[in-house]
């Protein structure tokens, strides 16, 4: 089949004589001309040729009766030219109903009983671009950053499998470099001490090596990893607040004053950390890691001193999510009011009140699984400012909806770990910090988890209570220790 046979259409009516066809033969430098063929049997209006294994087609838009306008819109006939005998012949097209697609049959095989379709061509959006588009809009929204590249004092949030993927330097930094280098482990930090990293090989808790400074804190209340930072919220021996920060490659702390009060919310979305007081009556504050300014943001939608932040924070769809307890009773029952969830947009700086919950909760643990929110843990009751009464229930938010509804708990028996399940999976509760243990439910799985069994899970919850969790990648000569 020669290299360029375009179609010409002198758009007469059908049954003209002048339906032409021209070949051009690259080849014949000689000649230089073109050669008229036999025309198409049908007159083709807009329309596009093409080959298909080594046959030329000509397709128009097959529209529907209705829009069809003689001399205005294509008629939808297909044919292909036989050059052989010099002739076209219509292809039927008995898979094809009037669409909006352009969409043609070509080539049908009876005996594979498939049909192979082709579209005409038509302006598309690769699948690389619609990628790399959503990658820019998740970096923009602060969803699944997992790395932040500090240049000079700015700070940039990135994916690495898009950095990987355009630079070998990064892969080699992510493949070989950070793995043998460093290695991710849950950390506790307790006051006045060394730290401590769970050994998931052995089990056990075992403190970093001596080399690793303690922190000055005299009381911990909350932590939060960034990059090699860890960040920690307590208070000094006289009381005064402060966020230490240690550096995991300089091996140091560094504590920083701040006016927010006591506070156990440490949120992080993209290049801010974001504070939220034990106080609804406190001004949130966040705190830029680019410029290391404080910065106020808006006041809680609710307020009173009946509402107290008993629970972690977490990230939803670029929104900082924060669970309220409400320390005030119903006189009727006697019992505690439900908590109520509170939502901040950073691009509007304002907070919005949603659903409460369907039980009291007090101490429980806020946590994001599979982008859905969850919190367990904690008690559905008070006593002397403290969690007490029975445990919480494990409850979901349905942000379309926004309500709440209870997680059954059909696979975890009665345990001393705060074993929840939740989307197939079984988290530890440890210290108000939700582990994910490894262990996966089969769908359709009738009995209950063995956690009796687990006993090598024992020694985690054998951690000081006043430490405080996280993950924290750190370096693997000082998970050696003396």
């Amino acid at each position: 089949m020669p290299a360029c046979i375009p179609l010409v259409d002198l758009g007469l009516p059908e049954g003209g004589a002048d339906r032409a066809v021209y070949r051009f033969d690259p080849a014949a430098h000689a000649k230089n001309e073109w050669t008229k063929l036999t025309g198409t049997a049908y007159s083709h209006t807009h329309a596009c040729a093409f080959v298909v294994s080594g046959k030329l087609y000509v397709a128009d838009k097959t529209d529907p009766p209705s829009k069809r306008q003689r001399g205005l819109v294509p008629s939808g006939h297909v044919e292909v030219y036989d050059e052989e005998n010099n002739q076209w012949c219509s292809v039927p097209q008995p898979h094809m109903p009037p669409n909006n697609y352009g969409a043609v049959e070509i080539e049908a095989s009876a005996e594979e009983r498939a049909i192979q379709v082709k579209s005409l061509p038509r302006k598309r959006v690769s699948h690389s671009e619609i990628l790399l588009s959503k990658c820019a809009q998740f970096r923009e929204e602060g969803e699944f950053i997992d790395v932040r590249l500090k240049v000079g004092e700015d700070v940039f949030p990135a994916h690495r499998i898009v950095l990987a993927a355009n630079s070998d330097y990064f892969h080699a930094m992510f493949t070989d470099g950070m793995k043998k280098s460093k290695q991710e482990v849950l950390v506790a930090v307790l006051p006045e001490a060394q730290m401590q990293y769970f050994d998931v090989e052995a089990k056990t808790w075992k403190p970093l090596a001596s080399t690793t400074p303690p922190i000055e804190a005299k009381q911990c209340y909350c932590a939060v990893s960034v990059g090699r930072n860890l960040f920690v919220a307590g208070a000094n021996t006289a009381g005064r607040q402060y966020i230490y920060c240690y550096d995991t490659e300089g091996n140091v702390w560094e504590k920083q004053k701040h006016s927010c009060g006591v506070f156990n919310n440490l949120c992080i979305l993209e290049d801010y950390m974001y504070v939220i007081s034990h106080s609804s009556n406190q001004v949130p504050q966040r705190y830029n890691f680019a410029t290391r300014q404080w910065q106020s943001i808006a006041a809680m939608g609710i307020s009173g001193y009946n509402y107290q932040a008993y629970n972690g924070g977490a990230i939803v769809h670029s929104k900082v999510l924060v669970l309220y307890g409400d320390t005030s009773k119903d006189y009727s029952s006697g019992l505690y009011q439900p908590a109520v969830l509170n939502c901040f947009d950073p691009v509007k700086n304002e907070w919005e009140v949603k659903a409460t919950t369907c039980h009291p909760h007090f101490g429980s643990s806020l946590f994001v699984v599979n982008s859905r929110l969850y919190v367990a843990g904690g008690n559905d009751g008070l006593y002397k400012g403290l969690p007490s009464g029975n445990p919480a229930p494990v409850e979901v938010y349905d942000e379309k909806n926004n309500t709440w509804s209870v997680v059954e708990q059909k696979h975890i028996p009665s345990n001393k770990l705060g074993a929840v399940e939740m989307e197939g999976r079984v988290y530890f509760i440890i210290n108000k910090f939700p582990i994910d243990s490894g262990i996966r439910i089969p769908p359709g799985e009738l009995y209950p988890v063995p956690l009796d069994s687990l006993c090598e899970w024992e020694n985690l919850r054998k951690i000081d209570k006043n430490a405080v969790l996280c993950y924290l990648p750190v370096k693997r000569e000082i998970l050696k220790t003396e």
